[in-house]
This record gives structure tokens, C-alpha cells and sequence, in this order.
């Protein structure tokens, strides 16, 4: 079958009215360099949220090296009950956590998720008992909710689909 010729081609505008192909009026170079402006950009900003997203899931490991079990008198199953909390939170809210970002529009959805999720991770130095630790794990799974597909979202709407595979490796290599 092949590729279809430019000449095959139709668009149509949201009413539903064809609408004529236009060739694109900015330079090679000149689309180059707005790539590279986005990747130095768009790039750093949601590897800097995963950096967020993932200190907020070590931060666990190294609190329990320190003695925070003993602390607020928790044992491992209570732990890992935690854990599985902030799981259970991030597979209820990932699908209308995106629904929301796409309303909202990622620049201030995105923005938003990581400060709500860094806040509550900072906020776990308050604890001090069992129930605050699982209630804590809990709102930092629903905080956390579709942040990684939100990032390849909000990159989907800045790279084609021939540059969106690449950037989002390079994004979770990063990671």
C-alpha cells in the first residue's frame, strides 16, 4: 500500500470543512533550532519531576536505615502494607489524573501534581504513628497518579511522532 501521496491527503478543520494543505512557511534550520530550544526546555522541566517523583519514593528507604520504623512503631508489614497503599493510590487515580491534565493543559496540571507530590513526601516528616504513615503513603500515590504518562503526553504535544519515541527514552533513561 505505501506511503500516501501529498496530493491524497485531506484535512478537515473541527466543523468538518476540508481545509487546504499548506506548505510550511519556516526554514530546515530554523526548525532545527526550535527543536533544540524545546529539548533543552521541555526535557530538563519533566526530568526534574521524575527526580521529584522518585526522591519521594526513596526517601522511605533511607528513613527505615535511620530507625523510622522504631520511631512510630511500625513493623515491615506495615511497611510494605504502605507501599502498597501508595500503589492502590496511583492505580485509582492515573486514568482521571490524566483526563485532567489533558483539561486543564499540562503546563499547569504538571506543575501542580509536582508540587502536590513533593509536599506531601515533605510533609512525612511529621509522622508519627501508624495510621499517619499509611494515610501519608496513600495521598502520595494519588499524588503521584499519571505522572509518567502525563510527561509523555505533555512531550507528545511538542515532538511528532517520528521524534516523541527517542525523547521519551531519553527521558526514562534518565530516570
Amino acid at each position: 500500500m505505501g506511503e500516501p501521496k501529498q496530493e491524497d491527503l485531506r484535512f478537515f478543520d473541527s466543523q468538518g470543512q476540508e481545509t487546504p494543505i499548506s506548505e510550511p512557511d519556516w526554514t530546515e534550520n530554523e526548525e532545527t533550532r526550535a527543536r533544540r530550544k524545546i529539548d533543552s526546555s521541555v526535557l530538563p522541566l519533566l526530568y526534574l519531576g521524575l527526580l521529584v517523583f522518585q526522591l519521594d519514593r526513596m526517601n522511605l528507604a533511607s528513613a527505615l536505615t535511620g530507625g523510622f520504623a522504631k520511631d512510630i512503631g511500625v513493623n515491615q508489614d506495615t511497611i510494605n502494607l504502605g507501599n502498597q497503599l501508595m500503589f492502590l493510590g496511583i492505580v485509582i487515580l492515573e486514568i482521571p489524573s490524566n483526563m485532567l491534565l489533558q483539561k486543564i493543559g499540562p503546563r499547569k496540571y504538571i506543575s501542580g501534581q509536582v508540587v502536590l507530590f513533593g509536599f506531601v513526601a515533605t510533609m512525612q516528616v511529621f509522622l508519627v504513628d501508624r495510621k499517619g504513615f499509611l494515610a501519608s503513603r496513600m495521598m502520595l500515590g494519588l499524588a503521584e497518579a499519571g505522572y509518567i504518562p502525563g510527561a509523555c503526553y505533555t512531550l507528545s504535544t511538542w515532538y511528532t511522532k517520528k521524534e516523541l519515541a527517542k525523547r521519551i527514552a531519553i527521558l526514562l533513561v534518565l530516570w
